[in-house]
C-alpha cells in the first residue's frame, strides 16, 4: 500500500513538473517503429598545446591504436609523413577538399583551422568551402585529426566544428623517456563561462602515459609541415 501511495505521489510530481516546463511528451511515438541512430567516433578531433607538448605523438597513437580497419581498406589521409604506415599523402589544401564526397576515412591535416583564421591567406571562398568540407564529418562517418598551438585564439565559429578537443602536456624524464598528460573535452557542449571569462567545455576525461618507442618512431618529431594552403 505505501509503495502504490509513494507511486502516485512520484507520477503527481512528475506531471506538475511536465506542466510548470511546459513539457509534452508524444507518447504514442514509444509505441511506433523506429531505426537506430548512427553514433561512433566520427567527426573533428583537435590535438591542442604548444610546440613540444606532444600533440603530434598523441595524434599518431591515436591512429595507431583506433584507425587500423581505415588503413587496411586504404582510406588514411595525411599531410603528416607517417612512418611504416599505409596512407595518401596530401599534396595541398585542393587535394583535402577533393576528399568532400568520401565516407568512413581518417583525415589528418596540421593546424587545419589557422586557414580559416582572419589573418589567414587563404581566399574567402577557400574558407568557406573548408567549413563546409569540416561541417561533413561526422555526417560522412570520417574522423579528421589536426592540431592547433594556440586554441584560445581561434574564433569560437571554427572551434564549434570540433567534437573533441585534447589538451596536451609533456613532462620529459631524461633518458626515461616522457610523461604525457591529455585532457578530453567536449567541444559540441561549449559555452560561455562567465567566471573564465571565455568559452570553456566539459571536461570527458584525463589520460596519463608513459611515452612508448612504437609509436615515437611512427613520425618524423623535426618535420616542418608545408603551408599547403
Amino acid at each position: 500500500m505505501i509503495i502504490l501511495i509513494l507511486l502516485v505521489i512520484a507520477i503527481f510530481i512528475g506531471v506538475f513538473v511536465l506542466i510548470i516546463n511546459k513539457i509534452k511528451i508524444d507518447v504514442s511515438s514509444f509505441f511506433k517503429p523506429t531505426l537506430p541512430l548512427a553514433r561512433g567516433i566520427f567527426g573533428v578531433y583537435c590535438f591542442t598545446g604548444k610546440q613540444g607538448t606532444g600533440k603530434t605523438y598523441a595524434l599518431n597513437k591515436y591512429v595507431r591504436k583506433h584507425c587500423s580497419d581505415s588503413e587496411k581498406a586504404g582510406k588514411v589521409y595525411s599531410n603528416i609523413t607517417l612512418e611504416a604506415y599505409r596512407y595518401h599523402k596530401l599534396k595541398n589544401l585542393d587535394h583535402l577538399l577533393s576528399l568532400v564526397n568520401e565516407w568512413d576515412c581518417v583525415i589528418i591535416f596540421d593546424e587545419v583551422l589557422s586557414l580559416l583564421d582572419k589573418d589567414s591567406s587563404l581566399d574567402k571562398l577557400s574558407k568557406k568551402r573548408l567549413g563546409k568540407f569540416l561541417r561533413q564529418m561526422r555526417k560522412h562517418h570520417n574522423i579528421f585529426l589536426t592540431t592547433a598551438q594556440e586554441w584560445l585564439e581561434l574564433d569560437i565559429k571554427y572551434r564549434r566544428y570540433v567534437r573533441i578537443q585534447i589538451e596536451c602536456s609533456t613532462r620529459p624524464l631524461g633518458k626515461l623517456g616522457g610523461i604525457l598528460t591529455e585532457v578530453y573535452y567536449d567541444t559540441t557542449a561549449i559555452k560561455w563561462d562567465q567566471l573564465e571569462n571565455e568559452y570553456v567545455s566539459p571536461l570527458i576525461s584525463t589520460k596519463i602515459c608513459k611515452y612508448e618507442k612504437i609509436y615515437m618512431e611512427t613520425y618524423d618529431t623535426e618535420e616542418l609541415v608545408d603551408d599547403l594552403s
